[in-house]
């Protein structure tokens, strides 16, 4: 199965609202792999961005150069949550010709067009296909803005504007960078071919970004097979904000690391069902790092065949039952707790942490 995931923008620290949407797909791989479904997940790292441009040329360096700390940062803490193997972090940067090429067959194929340098794209009648809003209701969103345009939500594809601080040469494009939706666009028709069966990330990227994605595929392709699902992660809020670098809110990955291990913050994130809102409650996180030491502590008291025998006790099943019912993992985790009383389900208990991706 085929996964392509929206990652965050490199020049970020990776904070718990993104691992949060990261858990739900490395907790949704595991259970596919328990039901003999193979996996491949693709999250992009964003570092064509404006502002990347900006603070590398206010620190006199080239934005590929003043990324590269900060990929390899997300690519340890990767390591020390836990993911499971199979997920591939591709840097949109690395695609640049097929961003071009794209770009240049829609033109050709008349559905984008030049505007003082500016490529967009004619969306015409298929906005509101993935959010099932009307035309109006999405007009009340973030659109760009700019003279030229023949409609305000026609999708822009690459920006030349003289404000920017970095530009690729775009061959007859001319010199610009590609906006954010043609470069996730990039990542999937090279990696997937344009075909995959899920497509995720948080509940913010539904209106613009999924439905402009969503929208340039299928001008691509008109047989164009939109995936299969789309699943949205509810965004994590501090302080009553949704969690960002730009509401100076974002609880840092790597400091969390230094106080709860990722069996921790894996038991927390799953305290609420993926799609709905979160509110950081480091009390709450405390909590289930008193869950975590609980399960450290039981299976250490057990022989390590006996936590992977292949008997199975009612538990497990009812477990993964809650599992499949749109990853409901408030009751699967009350059911793991549960478990922890009976000395007789040690088998169920070392295959539900397998399945949640804890590690002792």
């Amino acid at each position: 199965m085929r996964i392509f995931l929206c990652g965050p923008t490199s020049s970020q620290d990776l904070h718990f609202g993104h691992a949060r949407v990261f858990f739900v797909f490395d907790l949704l791989s595991r259970i596919l792999n328990f039901h003999n479904i193979q996996t491949t997940i693709v999250i992009n790292i964003t570092d064509l961005d404006p502002k990347i441009f900006s603070q590398s040329k206010n620190n006199r360096m080239e934005p590929n150069l003043y990324v590269e700390p900060k990929i390899h940062e997300l690519l340890e803490l990767s390591k020390q949550l836990n993911f499971k193997d199979g997920m591939i972090f591709a840097k949109v940067s690395d695609f640049m010709p097929q961003m071009i090429k794209i770009i240049q067959n829609l033109i050709y194929q008349k559905d984008a067009y030049q505007s003082f340098g500016n490529i967009y794209l004619d969306k015409g009648k298929i906005l509101g296909n993935l959010s099932k809003k009307l035309k109006n209701e999405i007009a009340e969103t973030r659109f760009d803005i700019a003279p030229g345009k023949k409609d305000s939500d026609d999708i822009l594809l690459w920006n030349c504007a003289d404000t920017l601080d970095y530009f690729y040469p775009g061959g007859d494009l001319g010199k610009g960078i590609p906006w954010w939706h043609i470069q996730d666009v990039s990542v999937i028709t090279s990696l997937f071919g344009g075909q995959y069966d899920i497509h995720g990330g948080g509940t913010d990227l539904l209106i613009p970004h999924h439905e402009n994605i969503n929208s340039i595929l299928s001008k691509i392709n008109k047989n164009f097979k939109y995936p299969r699902f789309w699943i949205h992660v509810g965004l994590v809020y501090n302080k009553n904000k949704k969690m960002s670098k730009s509401s100076n809110n974002g609880i840092k990955i790597k400091e969390l690391l230094r106080k709860y291990n990722s069996n921790t913050l894996k038991l927390y994130s799953y305290s609420e069902h993926y799609r709905s809102q979160m509110s950081f409650n480091e009390r709450k996180l405390r909590d289930y790092q008193k869950l975590d030491y609980k399960l450290q502590e039981y299976i250490l008291n057990f022989e390590k065949s006996n936590l992977n025998s292949k008997n199975q006790n009612p538990a497990f099943k009812k477990f993964m039952s809650y599992l499949d019912d749109d990853l409901n993992t408030i009751e699967a985790i009350n059911t793991l707790k549960n478990s922890l009383n009976e000395v007789s389900f040690q088998a169920d208990i070392g295959k539900m942490v397998k399945i949640l991706g804890l590690e002792y």
